[in-house]
């Protein structure tokens, strides 16, 4: 549930600004703007194709190559993307610092009240994605019980601009300005309707003015944007890829600097999750919970017939991220996305040190059993906008010498037809997780890579991405959890 390491590799695009929307006689944006405002070249970075995973499910394609960094964060089929600049006054040193000794701190600047950012792109290319997203953070902000003054944060601000709500032409151009004063807004605005830009594609995203403060703080937040981009085919992958070499170097990217430094936005003028939820009871009107009853039952009579007895029964536990926690604690969100609910499986008897951790399997190196996955494939439920993707990680706990695996739903698809009808078996998945799959279709392996004495541990995670009616991360209360079933040798 955290951002890819940027030091794993990143492509630098230096860019300079240009509406590439503008008629011909109609000059460019920043001759539109009054000349009191001032306009600075801005980069767009993609972090390279990388997994923090050992192991895929069988039957899925391979990953991409590791990306060989500690702490490893990150989906390996997320690419991500920041905004940049080395302008003095915009660009932030101390993240610049930062990056040099951690591998989880992205890009970063800091803007005042009247500043703005503009993207002007295209998202043609990554059209048939089941998910890409525009999100603010605000990475550091002051905090003098720490020795370089800043607290880590890693909190998104606001709601994402996503696939699911951004304004966009025909052929996927698109214009995103990112501020925290609507005059300085309206002023963009203008400059680009002059350039020939129509209001159809601007897509507007505020930040608040307290944390756009260089010009008033010592220490003034350190803000980040990112782009997530996540793929689930080999075919989306491709255009992922087609997207870094390609569209990104044509991404035109700019800072601009208003005559001022105040800002009129406030925390109360930004969008919030909880505000946007929609409530629906379609998993349930197909009853599906009826249906992922009956699929656990027929894993287990399974299991059962091959000599194993349940040794427990987790149900899943849906999290979405509340960044106004992390900003008031404070404590770290670790680029957590305002789009996704994150998953685990909490248990009593091996709990993890975080709550967000949920249970810490412990299963032996050379042992028998076998933990299955089953659960209901929300992006294909009815209309198919409960969810736009979902995935399954493993983490390893501390210490442990675990091998790690990631899937994504597409390739959990058809799997529960195994154990029940075809027609029950529709939008369900089982999935085997065992030390050792061999042939078995639809599994996980989770091999032990350490040596004497044994140590091992992991727990299982779970991205899902994007109710796409409310633009934003699902409603949990929609949702039937997922099981995870623990399965022993009953001789063992």
């Amino acid at each position: 549930m955290k951002i890819l390491s940027f030091l794993a590799g990143m492509i630098s695009v230096p860019l300079a600004f240009s509406s590439q929307a503008a008629t011909a006689n109609s000059g460019s944006f920043v001759e539109n703007l009054p000349p009191n405002y001032t306009s600075y070249a801005g980069k767009l970075v993609m972090g390279k194709s990388c997994s923090c995973s050992s192991s895929s499910i069988s039957g899925a394609p391979p990953g991409p190559p590791p990306c060989n960094t500690n702490p490893c964060y990150g989906s390996s089929h997320t690419r991500y993307g920041w905004v940049y600049t080395n302008v003095e006054g915009i660009n932030s040193s101390f993240c610049d610092q930062m990056m040099e000794t951690s591998s989880g701190v992205p890009p970063c600047f800091q803007l005042d009240g009247d500043d703005a950012i503009i993207i002007s792109g295209t998202v043609s290319t990554i059209k048939d994605v089941p998910f890409y997203s525009f999100t603010a953070y605000q990475s550091f902000t002051y905090n003098s019980d720490f020795s370089s003054n800043y607290a880590a944060l890693g909190s998104s601000v606001g709601l994402s601009i996503n696939n699911a709500n951004i304004k966009k032409g025909t052929n996927g151009k698109y214009i995103l300005i990112v501020t925290a004063n609507t005059q300085t807004l309206d002023t963009v605005k203008n400059a680009l309707k002059a350039s020939g830009v129509p209001n159809s594609i601007i897509n507007t995203y505020l930040l608040p003015a307290s944390i756009t403060n260089v010009g008033s703080s010592s220490y003034p937040d350190q803000l980040s944007l990112l782009l997530r981009i996540t793929t689930q085919s080999q075919t989306e992958r491709q255009q992922a890829e087609t997207f870094v070499q390609q569209t990104a170097p044509e991404t035109k990217v700019a800072f601009i600097k208003g005559p001022g430094i105040t800002g009129n936005v406030t925390w109360d003028d930004i969008p919030k999750w909880n505000n946007q939820l929609r409530s629906t009871t379609v998993e349930y009107d197909k009853k599906f919970d009826q249906k992922l009853n009956a699929l656990e039952q027929a894993v287990i009579n399974s299991y059962a017939q091959k000599g194993y007895t349940l040794k427990a029964s987790l149900t899943q536990s849906m999290t979405h991220v509340d960044p106004q926690e992390c900003r008031t604690t404070p404590s770290y969100c670790a680029y957590d996305s305002p789009d996704a609910l994150y998953t685990s499986f909490p248990c009593d008897f091996a709990p993890g040190p975080l709550d967000t951790l949920g249970c810490d399997i412990q299963i032996p190196k050379d042992s028998d059993d076998v933990l299955m996955l089953v659960g209901v494939d929300h992006s294909l439920v009815d209309d198919k906008s409960l969810a736009a993707y979902l995935s399954f990680e493993s983490k390893t706990s501390i210490g442990s010498q675990d091998g790690t695996f990631s899937f994504v739903g597409l390739y959990t698809q058809g799997s529960a037809a195994q154990y029940v009808s075809s027609t029950n078996a529709r939008n369900l998945y089982a999935v085997k997780i065992t030390r050792t799959c061999g042939s078995d279709p639809f599994c996980v392996t989770v091999p032990y890579q350490g040596g004497t004495p044994e140590d091992t541990g992991f727990y299982t995670l779970g991205r899902i991405y994007l109710d796409k009616v409310t633009a934003t991360s699902s409603n949990p209360a929609n949702l039937i959890p997922a099981r995870l079933l623990w399965f022993t040798k009953s001789n063992q």
